[in-house]
């Protein structure tokens, strides 16, 4: 595993494809920490081709850890059977179950794959358990 902190205000494919090609031989896993957003080309080069081997990060996002915050629920992940209970008992249909991004701050914390569901419970009016799939 390797960590780079890039300096570079823009970062395009350009970089990414250099730095990828120095990781292949050697490293299985790659972090991106940068100062700005990348350019959606880059961003999306990066999905499509080295999802798996390189995660990307904007420093700012770095800066808290969402988890520690008193306002967030505490998440519990299904296990496989519970998922196969939960889809099976949830009388909504896919399209309108309830939905949270593979960006979100906390999916990308628990390293969350599209597919996992997640469970937490919150207090608005009183308890509130909500089970929500990555997508």
């Amino acid at each position: 595993m390797i960590v780079y902190f890039l300096k570079e205000d823009r970062i395009g494919t350009k970089h990414i494809t250099k730095i990828y090609n120095m990781i292949t031989r050697r490293i299985s896993h790659c972090i991106l920490v940068y100062p700005k957003p990348i350019s959606l080309a880059a961003e999306t080069y990066l999905e499509k081709t080295h999802e798996d081997t390189i995660e990307s990060f904007v420093e700012d996002h770095l800066l808290v850890n969402i988890t520690k915050n008193r306002l967030m629920p505490i998440y519990y992940f299904l296990t496989d059977t519970e998922k196969d209970i939960f889809y099976k008992t949830s009388c909504l249909p896919d399209s309108q179950r309830p939905r949270i991004s593979i960006n979100n701050p906390v999916c990308r914390y628990y390293e969350i794959q599209p597919g996992d569901v997640h469970h937490s419970k919150k207090q608005h009016a009183g308890k509130y358990v909500s089970c929500c799939v990555c997508n």
